[in-house]
């Protein structure tokens, strides 16, 4: 059993549409099961706009309870955890739900509304929580102090409930905070080991990526170069079958050349070719007998005529030959089109696709290796820095007692022999006066400690504190 406590938020819904959907979609397939808790409503949609609206209302709820409208305003009531279980362990959907609960009891957040959102988008079954922090009663913030222990002392006694023990770690912390001793959780990501870990992998990555980014750009060339072959080789092919049309066009233009000479000889000729050249004469091909004689008696008009029907043939066979060609290039670009969507589809699933097991596990080691490395230096500054303080300590003690031999402290050894032959010999005024100093002196070193305090990095003061 793993128990996570995700951030706090300040909007249930936001919260609501990752949980409740798949990541980064509209789509729902990861959500095995809902489950509302102290809510009215069953449905996830209706149930976190229920907390929503309880939150937002926790004055109203305040005053109809009697209770004080004082502290500050809750700004993050959202409040989530997850329970994971391992691979290995199947639970059914009411174990998953009882975990859930127990949880929440040994948070002493079981009377808060809740939304439990249960997943299989990942290999180990797992359940969330989504939890209203406003008490939907008296409107008051239930704070769950110190959830991180209570979950690991929890999940312990889950654990030993379900007869087998899998995370010994946990178990040996758990006993060293009963004996009263410092434990931290030294298996579990913290967000600057996770933020080191992305890190990482983009530093490994990196040159991966690149590669794949010219692979898939040479792809891409490379399929509108063969497009642009194949459009090449349609004009190719289509010229050549239009080859013999042009070469009958022209062979017809030089016989008619030959006929237009022969014409101007004599009428006879020129009627001759008028006859035979009737259709092609006028555009509609309807050449009447006037017509023909006019053609047979004037030569050069039969001679523009012929002309003027070999311009119109020529310019039919071109636009064929050019819608024949507009046509079909467009069908290889189309084609192209569809092709190269197809790729870019492929080529994006790529590039979000898992990471190798090979770079993953050197992802892996490495975070492991600089977080080894991370803790050596952390327990190495902790011991430079005790070791630096009982120093100071030790030099301040030595200052103070050379300077006051008579001021009790830890360090100072009083010689009583020197104040008389014995305590009661000091007169009042005397004692009084030493009551003073010391008084004086406790004052001096708290405030000193104070602006210490506040002039220490932030990071030492949560380092102090962790202690």
């Amino acid at each position: 059993m793993v128990p996570k406590i995700a951030k706090r938020g300040g909007s249930f819904k936001g919260a609501a549409a990752y949980y409740l959907h798949d990541k980064g979609a509209a789509t729902s397939s990861r959500v095995a099961f809902c489950q509302t808790e102290n809510l009215p409503v069953a449905e996830p949609e209706l149930a976190w706009r229920w907390m929503a609206y309880t939150a937002k209302h926790a004055g109203i709820l305040k005053a109809d309870a009697g209770v004080g409208a004082t502290g500050r305003k809750m700004s993050k009531p959202v409040y989530t955890l997850s329970l994971s279980w391992s691979p290995e362990e199947s639970p059914s959907q009411a174990e998953m739900i009882d975990a859930a609960h127990s949880a929440l009891k040994a948070l002493g957040l079981s009377k808060c509304q809740t939304l439990l959102v249960a997943h299989n988008d990942e290999p180990h079954p797992h359940i969330h929580a989504l939890v209203n922090l406003v008490d939907p009663d008296t409107g008051k913030v239930r704070d769950p102090g110190m959830d991180k222990r209570k979950l690991s002392r929890w999940a312990e006694a889950y654990e030993k409930g379900q007869g087998k023990v899998r995370c010994e770690q946990r178990v040996e912390n758990n006993a060293r905070r009963d004996r009263g001793e410092a434990a931290h959780d030294t298996a579990s990501l913290t967000r600057q080991d996770i933020e080191q870990v992305r890190q990482i992998e983009k530093a490994i990555l990196a040159s991966r990526r690149e590669d794949l980014w010219k692979a898939q750009q040479a792809e891409r060339e490379a399929l509108k170069r063969e497009a642009e072959e194949r459009a090449k080789a349609v004009r190719a092919e289509l010229k050549e079958r239009y080859r013999p049309q042009w070469a009958a066009l022209f062979k017809k233009q030089r016989q008619d050349a030959r006929d237009v000479a022969n014409a101007r000889r004599s009428v006879l000729a020129a009627m001759r070719v008028a006859i035979k050249e009737r259709r092609r004469l006028t555009p509609d091909g309807r050449a009447g007998i006037g017509t023909i004689l006019s053609y047979a008696i004037s030569a050069r008009a039969l001679g523009d005529a012929l002309k003027e029907a070999e311009q119109r043939e020529l310019a039919e066979l071109r636009q064929q030959m050019n819608d024949e060609r507009r046509h079909m290039v467009r069908r290889v670009w189309q084609d192209f089109g569809r092709e190269a969507a197809a790729l870019r589809a492929q080529q994006a699933k790529a590039r979000t696709a898992p990471v190798p097991p090979e770079i993953a596990w050197d992802i892996q080691r490495r975070a492991e290796l600089e977080a080894a490395l991370r803790q050596r230096e952390e327990a190495a500054h902790r011991e430079a820095d005790h070791k630096r303080r009982q120093e100071t300590a030790a030099r301040r003690d030595d200052e103070r007692s050379r300077q006051d031999p008579d001021r009790p402290g830890r360090r100072v050894r009083l010689d009583l022999p020197q104040l008389g032959d014995s305590a009661e010999a000091a007169a009042p005024e005397e004692a009084a006066r030493r009551r003073e100093a010391l008084k004086a002196e406790f004052r001096r070193q708290a405030d000193e400690i104070t602006r210490r305090r506040k002039e220490r990095h932030k990071k030492d003061r949560d380092r102090d504190r962790e202690r």
